[in-house]
């Protein structure tokens, strides 16, 4: 999965308005997290990725509700958009398309990193090619 020079620069542009874009309520996303929380069974001990997270908003929110061992994987193309994400113990950022992050997964995780992941999130993920 490429992404087009477009799409990147669509998400550059967005990246530091987008999560002021979303009309949702704060009880809409915490009602939306419950129930990603509850549909995948996302645990305190569980590894989880946010494939296509873009600023981490779901994944913030999904912190917030489980307070996870270990931070959340933010995994996404667009640099611009995880450098929104808070400096905090997490979520943390991944750089990558979704492509190398199952290959990473796959041969074990990367240095100080868990190979394995219980929770693999695709939530509004944006598909180019």
């Amino acid at each position: 999965m490429t992404s087009t020079r477009a799409t990147v620069d669509h998400y550059e542009r967005l990246a530091a308005s987008h999560d002021h874009n979303w009309t949702h309520s704060g009880v809409f996303l915490d009602w939306m997290t419950s129930q990603i929380v509850s549909a995948a069974s996302i645990g305190a001990t569980d590894r989880v990725a946010d494939v296509g997270s873009g600023t981490g908003l779901f994944a913030r929110h999904i912190a917030d509700q489980v307070h996870p061992a270990q931070p959340i994987l933010c995994v996404d193309t667009s640099r611009p958009m995880l450098t929104q994400i808070p400096t905090s113990p997490e979520p943390q950022p991944v750089v990558a398309p979704a492509e190398e992050m199952a290959e990473w997964v796959t041969a074990g995780g990367g240095a100080g990193t868990a190979g394995e992941l219980d929770v693999i999130l695709l939530k509004e993920s944006v598909h180019t090619r």
